[in-house]
């Protein structure tokens, strides 16, 4: 079981909205992991939008319904 699996479990909580954090996304192992991981997560907790933050980066990805928004530290900083 991922571990954030289990720790939600033991939370019980009921997310509408996941944010993941990554220095950077720049290697294609990082992207894959983190963006999957994402994806994986929203598809078990029937989410439709996540955010990974990360120090530059800036762009969309779309997958069966499924958003995430990469966005820099700043500017998810300026927005919430």
């Amino acid at each position: 079981m991922p571990l954030w699996h289990r720790s939600l479990r033991a939370q019980a909580v009921n997310p509408q909205y996941l944010i993941n954090v990554a220095l950077s996304i720049d290697e294609p192992e990082t992207f894959q992991r983190e963006t999957e991981s994402l994806f994986s997560a929203m598809k078990q907790l029937n989410i439709s939008e996540s955010s990974l933050i990360t120090l530059y980066e800036k762009h969309t990805l779309s997958r069966k319904g499924k958003t995430i928004h990469i966005l820099p530290l700043g500017e998810f900083l300026l927005n919430t």
